[in-house]
């Protein structure tokens, strides 16, 4: 299993994040007209919103995941339905510490689950 990220420094990492969080936001919002689109009652199913160092989607059952960067160990970590991952970014893919999943896998799965609509996520 991944130890180590990729960047020599925060600030590396820090761009890398918000690059993460920008383009996995502009997804949700993609997949959120996809459901819209589909299921017109589902309109403001979740929400997804981008802040600095965290990007958080919220759901009408008031549910929430939550990607969050932790710059010391040079991690994002997921919350969601009371777990935790921590993905290190390994030759420029973000990967579980533990398991070695894929982050845009274990969101897609995630996301699946939750809005009951296949979805592919991409970095």
């Amino acid at each position: 299993m991944p130890t180590r990220s990729d960047f020599a420094n925060d600030s590396l990492f820090r761009g890398a994040v918000q690059d993460v969080y920008e383009a996995l936001a502009e997804q949700f919002e993609d997949i959120l007209e996809e459901l819209e689109e589909s299921n017109p009652t589902k309109a403001d199913f979740f929400e997804p919103q981008l802040s600095a160092g965290s990007l958080t989607i919220a759901f009408e059952d008031n549910s929430v995941f939550m990607l969050s960067q932790q710059t010391p160990t040079h991690e994002i970590w997921l919350s969601a339905n009371y777990t935790a991952w921590h993905f290190l970014c390994q030759q420029g893919q973000w990967i579980e510490r533990d398991s070695g999943d894929a982050m845009t896998d274990i969101l897609a799965q995630l996301l699946c689950e939750k809005i009951g609509l296949e979805v592919q996520i991409q970095l």
